[in-house]
């Protein structure tokens, strides 16, 4: 079963994945262009199938199977073909619905019936880490500033 942890719809169209294990190992992480979905050699459904980037596995592209394949998800060694597909996942209900070269994502986590996780974020914020780190880093240069200010106050 998927369980959706975000409820947030996806209106971007760059999106972040990252695939760990059920105990958190991270498999792979990719980007891809929600609105770029491509029909396989045979039309589509059952699959769709998307340019990827940023991999970091060095898979070129990724598919999204529907139903009638069991929700199947994996890497593919080229973009824009089924060629060499490896099937990682399988998610039911799919992710993938049968409707053109649209895909079912919303922002959050999506859990396989391995009980692998599948993460989708909005490609375009920065993630927590890096959002903290910036916070960290805005609140040290203010602090400097005001002691260098304080510093330079009580010399006159």
């Amino acid at each position: 079963m998927v369980l959706i942890v975000g409820v947030e719809t996806a209106t971007a169209t760059e999106l972040s994945f990252t695939l760990k294990t059920s105990v958190g190992s991270q498999i792979d992480a990719f980007d891809l262009d929600s609105t770029a979905g491509q029909a396989d050699g045979d039309g589509t459904p059952p699959f769709l199938l998307f340019d990827i980037t940023n991999d970091t596995s060095g898979y070129k592209g990724v598919f999204f199977g529907d139903a009638g394949v069991g929700g199947a998800f994996g890497p593919l060694t080229s973009g824009g073909t089924l060629v060499n597909q490896q099937i990682v996942e399988s998610f039911s209900p799919a992710l993938y619905l049968d409707t053109g070269l649209v895909i079912n994502f919303q922002i959050g986590s999506y859990t396989a019936l391995s009980g692998d996780v599948l993460t989708v974020a909005d490609a375009t914020l920065p993630e927590p880490p890096a959002l903290l780190n910036l916070a960290l880093g805005l609140g040290a240069l203010g602090m400097a500033k005001s002691a260098t200010g304080r510093r330079l106050f009580r010399a006159f």
